[in-house]
């Protein structure tokens, strides 16, 4: 039923027993303390004009509820501050009160506090070769792993592997390469020059024997030193004629020269940017395998948030969802006396 040579990774964000309401982080939190502020101070003025005016007119709430409403508000505001202490002491940037693990995670539209569900579809029947769950936001890293679990539970050596834009990482393609998956993953131009209307990186070329890279307008930017961000060692090239550059204001608004960046595991998502060049038509295939288990799981099964609590839980539930789409999936494919059949 699988056929272990091409694999399609994607990702669905899943919403978890938590509300959004019930999600906070550092911004949400100091929104929330300076709106207590603000309505404190209403009620102390509030108290201020009720004993100027006592004699004159009746109060619209009196001195005990006001006192009350004032208590209340500052009761709310000490446990927001607390959550604040809680969230500065720890490592995350959110706290999810309901469900402590779940994380708040954009969605189109909008947001979602919940979980990252990922599954390999191979591509021969559209069966789900391998699931994860992460309450991570974003798929930058779940590439090696989902594709590396699919190798493992299909028992092969290699296989070619799909994925989105979301997914492009040197790290995790290089960690692919090395299990024997091929990766097909585009680059999407995330650059600030592009975004500005500037030249970006895709307008300058490497070349390899050289190890330089060549600019717009014909000069060579060189190896200068060596960065680490990020976790990753990147090496700077930067330009030296830019101040006499007539494509100067094309290129660059900073005072400095223009650098260009290229990390140390470049040369295989150059390698990997010519093979979804050469087959664009695997990109087109990637959403059609893609979207066959998350459309059955979400439109037929109607299953579009956990039910569970914690990760631990929520991956063996989306382990038994996946688990049941494959299973429905094989009697479509082969009747339910042949499946049967096999199975004695």
């Amino acid at each position: 039923m699988f056929g272990g040579e091409l694999l399609a990774i994607d990702g669905s964000k899943l919403a978890a027993v938590n509300s959004r309401e019930a999600n906070y982080n550092q911004k949400k939190l100091r929104e929330r303390l300076g709106e207590i502020d603000a309505q404190i101070g209403a009620y102390l003025k509030a108290l201020e004009e009720a004993d100027a005016q006592e004699a004159q007119c009746p109060e619209p709430l009196s001195r005990e509820q006001l006192q009350e409403k004032i208590t209340q508000l500052q009761e709310r505001k000490d446990w927001y501050e607390g959550l604040e202490v809680e969230l500065q002491g720890s490592e995350e940037k959110q706290i999810s009160l309901s469900d402590p693990e779940a994380r708040r995670m954009h969605t189109t539209p909008g947001s979602v506090v919940g979980y990252n569900a990922q599954v390999a579809v191979d591509a021969k029947n559209k069966l789900i070769a391998a699931e994860e769950v992460t309450n991570e936001g974003t798929d930058v890293r779940q590439l090696a792993s989902v594709a590396e679990q699919a190798k493992e539970n299909l028992q092969i050596q290699q296989a070619e592997v799909l994925a989105d834009t979301g997914y492009y990482n040197a790290a995790e393609v290089s960690r692919c390469l090395e299990q024997g998956l091929t990766p097909y993953v585009p680059k999407a131009d995330t650059s600030a020059n592009t975004a500005q209307g500037l030249y970006g990186k895709s307008r300058f070329r490497y070349d390899a024997p050289k190890d330089v890279y060549v600019c717009p307008a014909g000069q060579e930017l060189t190896y200068r030193f060596e960065a680490y961000e990020l976790g990753r060692g990147d090496s700077l090239l930067p330009a030296s004629n830019c101040k006499r550059c007539a494509l100067r204001r094309a290129c660059t608004r900073n005072q400095a020269n223009r650098t260009i960046t290229r990390e140390e595991n470049e040369h295989l998502m150059e390698a990997m940017a010519q093979r979804v060049k050469a087959q664009p038509q695997k990109m087109k295939l990637r959403k059609q395998l893609c979207e066959h288990p998350f459309g059955t799981i979400k439109r037929w099964f109607g299953y579009t948030h956990f039910l569970l609590k914690g990760l631990e839980k929520v991956r063996a539930e989306w382990s038994l969802i996946t688990l049941v789409y494959n299973l429905k999936r094989v009697l479509n494919l082969v009747s339910f006396e042949k499946l049967m059949a096999a199975v004695n």
